[in-house]
């Protein structure tokens, strides 16, 4: 998986998935990991997708990481304001004549 690639790759160890988005990446479920070949082919799949994690960011500057953490903490708040305050939209929503009545 080449992650924040695109929104469709999942990776799937037992029960844990790997969701891939352009974002984010989501990680949900549990997995057991035995003292046997399938516990060793679940360890190696999580030690693989690890390691692109952290290539991955061990690539990026951190100045654009912190700038990319700043604008996502932002649109998250004006999404809570304006959920919060609909009223205080700037008319995003209009009220049409129905053309069926």
């Amino acid at each position: 998986m080449k992650v924040f690639a695109n929104d469709y790759e999942v990776l799937s160890i037992g029960g844990l998935d790997v969701e891939n988005h352009a974002d984010g990446v989501v990680i949900f479920g549990e997995t057991h990991i035995t003292k046997d070949l399938a516990g060793k082919q679940k360890a190696q799949a999580l030690y693989e997708f690890s390691q692109s994690l952290v290539a991955w960011f061990a690539n990026q500057d951190e100045n654009e990481l912190a700038s990319l953490r700043q604008n996502a903490d932002e649109a998250e708040n004006l999404a809570e304001n304006s959920a919060q305050n609909p009223a205080q939209e700037n008319n995003a929503v209009q009220t049409v004549k129905n053309p069926f009545a």
